[in-house]
Parts: structure tokens; sequence; C-alpha cells
């Protein structure tokens, strides 16, 4: 394995093995035996990956609950509440449009998101034991979530919480 391997995901992957999905490369196949034996594994990576999990005192279903969660909580803290556990991620996120963020609002989201979002991705990756192993059986690869008509992006704040979990 070097750091030129890739691997990516996204919440309606294939379940291909590591290294033959669309956009990946891996040097050595066999450094990814352990995530080749879990089923659908991409899919866990993924934000919209319904895997209960607390946070901020909080039962969520999965991480985009979550993080729509904290960010409509700057505008109106009781709706935030009521998406805690409702619906799949597409609901969550479909609710970041019942509040407008003002300036100030804004402002203030852009100054903590990554911040939450680890947070959000710790308490994840480490209450959900599958998910914290397919995480750590990624190695030290180049984690991107990609997929139909979604942007290739590098997940740094994924693979940072890797680092700090293994």
């Amino acid at each position: 394995m070097t750091e030129k391997d890739i691997l990516c995901f996204y919440s309606g992957s294939a379940d291909k093995l590591p290294g033959k999905g669309s956009g990946e490369r891996v040097v050595n196949a066999s450094v990814y035996n352990d995530l080749a034996q879990i089923p659908n594994w991409r899919r866990i990576l993924s934000n919209f990956y319904f895997a209960p999990f607390i946070y901020a005192e909080r039962k969520y279903n999965m991480v985009e609950h979550a993080f729509q969660a904290k960010k409509i909580e700057i505008a109106d803290p009781d709706l935030a509440k009521s998406i805690a556990c409702k619906g799949t991620g597409l609901d969550a996120r479909k609710m970041r449009k019942c509040v407008i963020l003002n300036n100030k609002q804004l402002s203030e989201w852009e100054n903590k998101k990554n911040r939450i979002m680890f947070e959000i991705l710790m308490a994840k990756f480490t209450q959900v034991e599958i998910a914290k192993k397919v995480l750590l059986a990624t190695k030290n690869c180049q984690l991107y979530h990609s997929g139909p008509r979604i942007k290739k992006s590098r997940q740094h704040t994924l693979e940072a919480v890797r680092q700090f979990i293994s």
C-alpha cells in the first residue's frame, strides 16, 4: 500500500472489491482483504448510512441527521430537535432548506461546521462497531466521496477520524 491508494464511496455505491470501484486506484489489493470481506463497506462510510449513535446527548440515525440538525439549531433549536431521528438522510438534507441563516448565523456556521463534522464522525465511528471496522480497514488510503452527479471530494475529516481512532 502507498499513499497513492484511493478508495471512493457514496450512499449508493456498488458492492465491489476495494480498488474496483469507479475512480479507485489500489497498488496492492491484498492490503484490503479485511475490507473486502465486509458487504457494502463503501455505503457504511457514507453520511447517509443508517447507524444509530449518540451525539451531543441526542440519538441520531445517521451523520446527515446530526449535521443538518446542528446547522438548523443556529436559527431554530426546537426544529433541530425534531429531525434527530426522522426519515432518511435525504429527508434530513431537505430540512436544511426549512431555515435560512442570516449573514451572522451563516458566518457562525462556517466557523464551526468542520469541527462539528469531526465530532459527529467521531461519534459514529467510535460507537458503531461495523463502521469503525470498515474505516480502520481502509488503512492509510485517501478517501473520496464521489458518485453520479456528485463532485469527487477528498474526505480529509474522515481520514483524520481514522487516524485518531487507530
